[in-house]
């Protein structure tokens, strides 16, 4: 029997070509991915945190850009951060390696339920937010104090074309998942798409 795993012309997986980075650590580069936030579910004024960005985040320099308020990042352990007392919101693009996805958005959700943050806004891999189980940090997160999603209907870009190649061809689905506490506890969970179908041909132009 072939083994579809390691004959290339049978394989399941899918392969970008890139090489991996380490921890699935991946800049957000792709400035649609602020967009979508600030146009569907912007976060109060005030400074907003990334703690899993501590050597800068193109996702907060566009987030800066877009509303016009300090974004900072903050060198840290993002699964035992602790943050300033200026700081109430956090949007985040954390690693998605397994194990340490889980332990940051523990530790943001144990941040959320003392009062200390007001807002978390995570971009996340959309199959992400179906985690079961208060065992992992994604579940608890979604059971707990998620307030909404919004959906993206494009594929982020998480690598700049090299010379001579044409553009990526990203393979996996993104979502921003938001705990907000301006949205009364309780109440049902708030699911939007961006962008609309009008925005369609912006987007493509501005990415």
């Amino acid at each position: 029997m072939t083994n579809s795993a390691t004959n290339p012309k049978t394989s399941t997986f899918n392969r970008s070509g890139y090489p991996r980075i380490e921890g699935d650590d991946y800049p957000t580069i792709d400035r649609r991915c602020a967009a979508a936030l600030i146009d569907s579910w912007p976060p109060p004024q005030g400074p907003v945190l990334d703690p899993c960005a501590a050597n800068g985040s193109p996702l907060l320099d566009a987030i800066a850009e877009l509303r016009n308020d300090a974004c900072v990042t903050l060198p840290t352990d993002a699964t035992r951060f602790q943050p300033p007392s200026s700081i109430r919101s956090v949007i985040s693009n954390p690693p998605y390696k397994r194990g340490t996805v889980d332990a940051i958005i523990r530790q943001l959700t144990k941040l959320y339920e003392q009062r200390r943050l007001d807002y978390i806004a995570l971009l996340m891999r959309t199959n992400f937010a179906s985690a079961r189980g208060l065992d992992t940090g994604r579940g608890y997160f979604v059971d707990t104090v998620l307030s909404g999603m919004i959906v993206l209907r494009f594929r982020p870009i998480w690598f700049t074309p090299r010379a001579g190649e044409k553009n990526p061809q990203p393979q996996h689905n993104f979502c921003w998942l938001v705990a907000d506490r301006r949205i009364q506890s309780g109440t049902e969970k708030r699911l939007l798409f961006w962008p609309q179908l009008a925005q369609y041909e912006k987007a493509d132009i501005e990415k």
